[in-house]
């Protein structure tokens, strides 16, 4: 399983970041095996290697790898998330703003994300108003190092969403600038 991983670092060394989505599959004891494996690849984050459910299980997980961790896409509204910062149980914080509860309260996380000093990323894969809300939420926060999505979705599913398409240069996407989202 660390083939893809190493065969990338060969590739190309450390000018891209790798990161791991777990979907939360895994028992404590495996995702941490799974971390201390990846740690020689110095992936920027390991997302959801287990469900949110069990917050001191994660600040175990947080606690036994040097491998930065991302909660949570399944989480909803902030009173979901405060456990996992008041606990320290993850580095970087993923909203998905049309599950956590609509813009408003994403913008609630992230700034409770803020005041723990915790980097906030935005979750993709439900659809162009996801994306388009979690881009707004992003330019918005001060705390916001990503914004997720698929490529796949970005050039074939998503056109035929939406009369406005995403722009990707260099790897960024540039800033909406029709009105609304």
């Amino acid at each position: 399983g660390l083939e893809p991983f190493r065969k990338i670092r060969d590739a190309v060394g450390d000018q891209m970041e790798i990161m791991v989505e777990g979907h939360g599959l895994w028992t404590l004891p495996a995702a941490k095996k799974i971390a201390h494996a990846l740690e020689e690849f110095e992936p920027y984050w390991l997302e959801d290697l287990m469900r949110a459910d069990d917050i001191d299980a994660l600040a175990e997980l947080r606690a036994s790898t040097r491998t930065p961790i991302l909660v949570s896409e399944f989480l909803t509204t902030r009173y979901e998330y405060k456990p996992v910062l008041e606990k320290k149980a993850a580095d970087i914080i993923m909203i998905d703003p049309t599950w956590a509860g609509g813009i408003t309260e994403s913008k609630k996380i992230a700034t409770m994300a803020e005041t723990y000093k915790r980097p906030v990323a935005f979750h993709d894969c439900t659809g162009p108003f996801t994306l388009m809300a979690g881009l707004h939420l992003a330019i918005n926060a001060t705390n916001a190092v990503y914004q997720e999505t698929v490529r796949a979705y970005l050039r074939i599913t998503y056109p035929d969403m939406v009369t406005e398409g995403i722009t990707v240069e260099n790897g960024h996407i540039l800033a909406p600038t029709a009105p609304g989202i």
